[in-house]
């Protein structure tokens, strides 16, 4: 299976000594593209990145999604593997602004169909959030404090 950590730690944080850095990377929105740009160059077929990041984790956790089958959800990502750019972190969503991938060739979806529901559109995000909020720490506008022991 393909699985990314994400774990948006503020700079600041990462370039405390090692015993002291939080462990982990923002991973959640280059994950995807930086597999794409591997497909795209020939590195890896798009069937297995279909199943590692699609099909296999449905069917370990018991999910009707992950293909395109009948009585699954319609969830599809578009993309042009002609469209490939550079990571920046600083374009990324993510709240720390950095990425270990700085620079790395990607290839962005250029729309995503969740349920039936456009959420991704040229690019850029135009759904709706579907989560909660589990860690009211982690919750947008929070302050946030580090102690290091």
């Amino acid at each position: 299976m393909l699985a990314s950590d994400h774990a948006p730690h503020p700079r600041a944080a990462k370039d405390l000594p090692f015993p002291l850095a939080p462990s982990g990377v923002p991973g959640l929105q280059s994950t995807m593209p930086l597999m794409l740009a591997r497909v795209a160059r020939g590195d890896l077929g798009l069937s297995v990145l279909l199943q590692t990041a699609c099909d296999r984790p449905a069917r370990l956790l018991g999910q009707p999604m992950g293909r395109l089958s009948v009585g699954h959800r319609a969830n599809v990502l578009v993309v042009d593997f002609r469209a490939r750019t550079r990571l920046r972190g600083e374009r990324l969503r993510s709240p720390c602004g950095w990425t270990p991938f700085e620079g790395a060739e990607v290839v962005f979806p250029t729309e995503h169909w969740r349920d039936g529901e456009r959420i991704v559109e040229d690019g850029e995000y135009v759904g709706r959030p579907h989560g909660r909020v589990v860690r009211p720490e982690f919750a947008p506008g929070a302050v946030r404090t580090t102690t290091a022991s």
